[in-house]
């Protein structure tokens, strides 16, 4: 019998991820070439093919959506994730390893219940002069004259090309504002991913790299 206070059985569980319907569009290969591809910006491809083959081996034989739940349970819960450990002990990871790879892999397969901010960066800083003037009317009239001001002044200091790569990469990599914030929190335990990019094409410095990252974080956090 149920009794009220126990643990719900599964299907009155509610559930805590949600695969999103884009990733859910695309064939089965298709599917794994963009893990595949998300996995190799930080990690060997290795990884990647290694994955692939730990959940359709048949002591395991877990889904897409078998695979998220268990990598948010490792970020919700004190329970060990049955992938992430798996690769600690064969790759032997670090904290940082199992955190990048655990936000890699829900950036490309959860759908974001409760989104914040969908804008992207590429709303923010526009694609042209005509189109930065449009933009600067119209959020104007929406109280945004702080936010414009920054990214002026982002543009200006750091120049055309790292705007350009910096949208290339959200826009790539699949990050809103709420991720970049996300990824930026990350930055003092040496793990934004976003900043890690940028810092090996431009060859910043950590100093260098924290002036980007104050100035990213008070466009993104308005």
């Amino acid at each position: 019998a149920y009794v009220a206070d126990a643990k719900p059985p599964p299907l009155l569980q509610k559930q805590k991820s949600q695969i999103k319907g884009d990733f859910l569009a695309l064939t089965e290969q298709e599917q794994w070439d963009k893990i595949q591809k998300r996995l190799n910006k930080i990690f060997d491809p290795k990884i990647g093919i290694a994955l692939k083959e730990f959940v359709n081996s048949k002591d395991n034989k877990m889904d897409f959506q078998a695979i998220l739940d268990d990598i948010v349970e490792y970020e919700t819960t004190d329970d060990m994730s049955t992938i992430i450990d798996f690769f600690q002990d064969k790759y032997e990871w670090s904290f940082q390893d199992s955190d990048k790879f655990a936000r890699t892999m829900k950036r490309v397969l959860m759908e974001r219940l409760e989104i914040k901010r969908q804008a992207s960066i590429v709303d923010i800083f526009g694609g042209g002069d005509d189109d930065d003037e449009n933009k600067q009317n119209n959020n104007a009239d929406n109280g945004q004259e702080q936010q414009l001001n920054l990214t002026g002044d982002f543009k200006e200091k750091w120049g055309d090309d790292v705007v350009r790569k910096l949208q290339q990469y959200c826009v790539e990599e699949e990050y809103d504002l709420d991720t970049i914030q996300e990824d930026l929190e990350s930055y003092e335990k040496d793990n934004s991913m976003l900043v890690e990019e940028l810092s090996k094409e431009y060859g910043w410095d950590k100093k260098k790299s924290k002036q980007f990252v104050d100035d990213l974080r008070k466009i993104v956090t308005i």
